[in-house]
Order: structure tokens, then sequence, then C-alpha cells
């Protein structure tokens, strides 16, 4: 297929946990659709008290790794939301240094600061997008 006829689809997969990959949870059916994603883009919430963010990164990374070994060649890199909540950039720095391999991009949904950082890591795959309606690239914009 030529670049233009290719399909792209983006998932919020939020129920993966630690055990997915022995079946807990929906651990199977989250996985089997992670694993027919060719990017992957982890989402943080950086102000989470019950498990800390480079703790759930780690769980996620195990998790895929142990589901299906090089999952995680398809990162892309890690959103860190929620710094709004933060009081300084430590965790931000924290997590930079945890996981040299991806670039770490701090948002706040909420406020809507440093998006932009998350579009530019998405751009190289807008292509993708080229034949769809104008409607369907709104979320872009």
């Amino acid at each position: 297929k030529q670049w233009y006829q290719r399909r792209v689809r983006m998932a919020d997969i939020p129920g993966l946990i630690e055990g997915s990959s022995l079946g807990r949870g929906l651990g199977f059916s989250f996985l089997r659709h992670i694993e027919r994603c060719k990017s992957l883009l982890y989402v943080v919430d950086m102000s989470n008290t019950d498990c800390g963010p480079i703790e759930t990164i780690g769980i996620l990374e195990k998790e895929l790794e142990a589901y299906k070994p090089g999952m995680t060649e398809n990162i892309v890199g890690i959103v860190a939301n929620k710094i709004d909540l933060l009081h300084g950039p430590q965790k931000i720095i924290e997590m930079a240094r945890a996981f040299p391999q991806y670039p770490v991009m701090p948002i706040s949904a909420l406020e809507q600061r440093n998006i932009v950082a998350v579009r530019n890591v998405l751009e190289p795959f807008k292509f993708l997008y080229a034949h769809q309606s104008e409607a369907d690239m709104e979320m872009y914009d």
C-alpha cells in the first residue's frame, strides 16, 4: 500500500495493570490490542501517590515484554501528565533520568500546558491521515 492508503488507529488503554501478562484483569484483551499498535506513547499521572510514575512505567514495560518480547521497541515517548499538581521539576527530572531512551513530555491537560510537545512527537504520524476528511483531522489542530 502507498503511504496515503494506510490506516492508523489511536487508542487509550487505561486498564493495563500488574499481572496483565498473566491474564489478570482484562490483561490479555488489552495486550492483544496493544500488540497490533505500531507506536505506543505512555501517559502517566505524575500526581499518583499510590504508585509512583517511575514505578508505573516500570510495570508497563515489564508487562509488555512479558507478554511479547520486543513490544517496548514501539514506545515513542512518555507523556508526564498533571504537572500542574507538582511542586517543582524534580519528578520530571527523575523520570527523564530513569528512562533516557524516551523523550519525556511534561504536560498539564487541564491547563493545556506543553501540549505542543506531544503534538511534535506525533507529527511524523500525521501524514498517515492525509486521506481522511477535515473533520477527522480536527483532533490535530
